[in-house]
């Protein structure tokens, strides 16, 4: 027998875990995550839509004797919870995601070749069947968005069409892990291919962009992290680049990655220095502080040893042999 969700979120929590099993998730053992949240809100007497961070980061604080893992499974599905209220319009903060237990692994960094490989399989995505939620009509964009943009995912399924300005050529990222907006600038071969996009998008429009999502499903709704999964793994299939799976990925995520190791490389070959460019890579990203991105420096490296040496030239009177 399941249980009923009574708090204020009720309709909410609902809704979310339909939509979680509709796009086939089982989603067993979350939904008592979600009657657990249920049964905080009614504690709370919670009687306004909203989850603001006080509230948020009580609930997300690790319990005694808790173990890690259901610590971490706790929390994403808040996450997850809060990024749909702010999908419908309810003011939400999103909690931080902590490190997962087993994440000892090293990104995976797309060589240029891996790059080329997974566009072009995104370019020959084919439907079997009619099906109208299928994001395989910005699948395509989006990848090279990410990869082009070094966004992370939420940031760019986030984005409005008031906040992608193609005749400036700048990116309004909002949604981010501080908090901050920031203005980006993105390339012109990047900017042409979202030209592209959206006259297609137009001419397809078959129950109206909504919520002017920019990047939408076939009918019209913002597109869903579980789904833009689901197609990159098809496109990671048939561009033969392996799949390891068991958080190993390459994930989405690695997009991100890779668009700061190729960047950091592509200005050490322009002549730029390292110690210029990290502050420029930190704020277009959006870290809060140069440590976040100095971790790119020996990814960087692993793959590009020539930067390094432009670094020990650089430095090598400030910080002599001794």
């Amino acid at each position: 027998m399941s249980r009923m969700f009574i708090s204020i979120f009720a309709p909410y929590l609902q809704s979310f875990l339909s939509l979680k099993r509709t796009l086939g998730y089982k989603y067993n053992g979350s939904s008592y995550i979600l009657y657990s949240i249920d049964q905080y809100a009614k504690a709370k007497n919670i009687n306004f839509l909203g989850l603001n961070k006080e509230l948020s980061i009580e609930w997300c604080a690790r319990r005694p004797n808790e173990a890690e893992r259901t610590w971490y499974g706790r929390v994403i599905v808040l996450r997850e919870f809060a990024s749909y209220l702010k999908d419908n319009g309810i003011d939400a903060y999103i909690p931080v995601r902590p490190k997962h237990p087993n994440d000892s692994f090293v990104p995976h960094i797309f060589t240029h070749d891996e790059i080329n490989r997974l566009f072009n399989s995104a370019d020959k995505l084919r439907l079997e069947k009619q099906e109208m939620r299928s994001a395989i009509f910005s699948i395509p964009i989006l990848l090279r968005f990410l990869y082009g943009t070094g966004l992370r995912l939420n940031e760019a399924l986030s984005l409005k069409d008031g906040d992608v300005n193609l005749q400036n050529g700048t990116v309004l990222a909002k949604n981010n892990k501080s908090g901050k907006d920031r203005i980006i600038p993105i390339s012109e071969t990047l900017v042409k291919s979202c030209e592209n996009y959206l006259h297609y998008r137009n001419i397809l429009k078959m129950n109206g962009i909504k919520n002017n999502y920019f990047f939408v499903s076939i009918n019209g709704n913002k597109l869903y992290q579980t789904i833009v999964y689901r197609w990159y793994r098809v496109c990671m299939e048939n561009a033969n680049i392996p799949f390891y799976g068991g958080y190993r990925g390459p994930r989405v995520h690695d997009l991100r990655h890779t668009f700061a190791v190729h960047s950091m490389a592509s200005m050490a070959d322009s002549g730029v220095y390292l110690y210029v460019s990290l502050p420029i890579l930190s704020t277009y990203m959006g870290h809060d502080s140069l440590k976040s991105t100095e971790y790119y420096l020996r990814l960087t490296a692993e793959m590009y040893p020539s930067v390094i040496n432009n670094l020990e030239d650089t430095y090598l009177e400030i910080f002599p042999n001794l």
